[in-house]
């Protein structure tokens, strides 16, 4: 019988914790994105401001449960972080596809291929990097505005050039935001951060006197 972690719908903010009816009061952030969208033709700026965008990141200390569990997500993507009614605390959720990091499965294209790692969507073996990749790809969308469906028409992995413009547009908008981003649309799973190590640079930038918005 398959084990779920303790982050399934797991509270990832700073605030103490309410219940989960009170907790999943807000929109997805596919929805938040949507809107934005709608609001804005063509969309431009983050989504939300970078406070509010920070505090979505902590979505990475429920991948950091489930990787302790040794389990991978394999479906990260917009609709499935969940927001609470005032956008500043982010859950996330469906662990549907969620495999064993061992198992056979962690070799599947299983979940989104637009938010899939070069080597997901290659239909190479992967582990939990692949959930970073695409926390990546969220990431940048909150901090420019702009979707990765909208970068490309071919798969996002395998467009190098749209990576790069991706990477350049999200350290132009934020320098700590946009560094996470380029380290997390790393080619190289071995070379991306982990969950650990995106939070502590989140908890670093929070205990800076004040953020350097753009990069030279």
């Amino acid at each position: 019988q398959r084990r779920w972690p303790p982050c399934l719908g797991q509270h990832v903010g700073r605030r103490p914790k309410r219940s989960a009816a009170q907790a999943l009061d807000g929109p997805s952030i596919g929805a938040l994105e949507a809107r934005h969208a709608e609001d804005r033709d063509p969309p431009c700026g983050g989504v939300g401001d970078h406070q509010e965008v920070t505090g979505r990141l902590d979505v990475a200390s429920g991948l950091r449960a489930a990787f302790k569990g040794g389990l991978i997500h394999r479906d990260i993507k917009p609709h499935n972080i969940l927001l609470t009614l005032d956008g500043c605390e982010a859950k996330l959720t469906d662990f549907g596809l969620a495999c064993v990091m061992s198992s056979a499965a962690a070799s599947s294209r299983a979940g989104t291929l637009t938010y899939a790692s070069p080597e997901k969507a290659g239909a190479r073996g992967y582990n939990n990097k692949d959930d970073m990749w695409a926390l990546g790809c969220i990431l940048s969308e909150l901090v420019t505005g702009v979707s990765i469906t909208s970068r490309t028409h071919s798969v996002f992995a395998f467009d190098h050039e749209s990576i790069t413009q991706t990477v350049n547009d999200s350290l132009r908008a934020h320098a700590t935001l946009g560094k996470c981003v380029k380290l997390l649309l790393c080619e190289d799973p071995a070379a991306r951060p982990s969950a650990e190590e995106i939070l502590a640079i989140v908890d670093e930038s929070r205990a800076a006197p004040r953020e350097v918005e753009g990069a030279d």
